[in-house]
């Protein structure tokens, strides 16, 4: 199948924190943040949906340090199907994009 964009297949839906995002069948995930002040992000991860989540290494994201109000961007590409989003920052708010979609071959 021929790409028809440069970004190729993608799902965005707005975040909350804590909720747990399913990454089954996609290369990344990308967190576009609307900071409405100077907050922290976090990113953690887990094999099941309801487990144990722990803090993703460093060398499986990338996380913007959120000095103030405007726009970030964040990315996840570790391996866990299961992300956990923590994002402080009274009226912050992020949409998770969900990209690079892995067809069956």
């Amino acid at each position: 199948m021929a790409r028809t964009s440069i970004i190729g297949e993608c799902d965005a839906v707005a975040g909350a924190t804590a909720t747990a995002i399913d990454t089954a069948n996609y290369g990344t995930i990308t967190l576009v943040i609307n900071a409405a002040a100077a907050g922290v992000l976090t990113l953690t991860e887990c094999d099941t949906a309801a487990g144990s989540y722990t803090a993703v290494a460093a060398e499986d994201a990338i996380i913007p340090t959120i000095g103030a109000a405007g726009a970030y961007l964040a990315a996840y590409i570790g391996s866990k199907q299961y992300v956990k989003v923590g994002l402080t920052g009274s009226g912050s708010t992020f949409v998770i994009v969900k990209g690079e979609k892995r067809r069956a071959e």
